[in-house]
């Protein structure tokens, strides 16, 4: 197990934990990452416990996903968050704790006065600096899950005051994983979830209550994907298919691209074309190659979309 690198004070060093996440992860997925149990975290205030208490009580107990809490809780206050959120689902909901293995079906909660982050699929916690200014709690677990988990990182911002989430968001994005934000008209607070939409990483503003569905169809899909293998010839090279093929159809896709934003793609690694079309398609509910070439084709903001994340790695 690798120890998450903290700094002289006892505290998490991001610019640190940075370093050792690139050092070991591909440069746009964490090919690791698949093999993970997905990990669903919440991020925000206080604020965002009654639209948690929603979301948990329209999750299903047996989704094979571990959630984890993140919110700005005060250091001088013991916290009761799990003993309330435990009225809300039939999962077990506990407080995290130092080196606990992240396990499926469990509701893991920030201690108050710590940092918590991830390392080989277990639970790191570290002193919080007590220091004035914005806290970057829900930033540092982000970042942290999206360099170990990847693919199978959900990110959800909900309610709260400023900004935290917004750079954890690229994160989470940048290593393919989903990214959400509540409804900020629906929030207690609209701070962290319109700083977590500005930056134009969010795939989906949901409500409380919508995101539970939504999150397990994501999930569902990825199994029903229809794709070309990611060991397949260069996209550029010629090959005999049936139109209607998923071959062909990712041959369409990036010449369609490349007609409307003049970025040629064919020649870029073909496993990450592969993985990063199919997350388009699991955000667009789409299952196969050739229906995903009649919606970029239908929808016009689907290929700046695509283009971003090709772009991201």
């Amino acid at each position: 197990m690798h120890e998450p690198p903290v700094g002289p004070d006892g505290t998490l060093d991001p610019d640190a934990s940075e370093e050792e996440a690139a050092s070991e992860t591909d440069n746009a997925i964490p090919t690791r990452g698949y093999h993970e149990v997905r990990v669903v975290a919440f991020g925000g205030s206080a604020g965002s416990i009654p639209a948690l208490q929603q979301v948990f009580h329209a999750m299903p107990a047996d989704t094979g996903m571990a959630f984890v809490i993140v919110l700005h809780l005060s250091p001088e206050h013991e916290s009761i968050l799990s003993e309330v959120l435990q009225g809300s689902t039939t999962m077990r909901v506990t407080q995290a704790r130092n080196g606990e293995q992240v396990l499926a079906d469990h509701v893991y909660v920030i201690p108050p006065g710590k940092h918590l982050s991830l390392s080989d699929g277990h639970l790191r916690l570290t002193e919080l600096a007590r220091e004035p200014g914005r806290r970057m709690v829900v930033d540092l677990f982000f970042r942290s899950l999206a360099d170990t988990h990847g693919p199978h990182a959900v990110a959800v911002v909900m309610s709260g005051g400023d900004g935290d989430g917004a750079i954890g968001i690229k994160r989470i994005k940048e290593r393919g994983g989903l990214t959400i934000a509540q409804d900020p008209e629906a929030a207690e607070h609209s701070g962290m979830p319109n700083a977590a939409i500005a930056t134009k990483m969010v795939d989906w503003v949901l409500r409380a209550e919508d995101i539970p569905a939504r999150v397990l169809e994501y999930h569902a899909r990825e199994r029903r994907l229809q794709l070309p293998s990611e060991a397949g010839p260069n996209p550029a090279e010629p090959v005999r298919s049936n139109p209607a093929d998923d071959e062909a159809a990712l041959r369409d896709v990036l010449t369609f691209l490349r007609a409307r934003t003049g970025r040629d793609f064919t020649y870029y690694k073909r496993a990450t074309i592969v993985r990063r079309v199919a997350r388009r398609m699991q955000v667009n509910e789409v299952d196969s190659l050739p229906e995903y070439l009649i919606f970029i084709r239908t929808h016009p903001g689907e290929t700046r979309a695509l283009l971003q994340d090709l772009l991201i790695s």
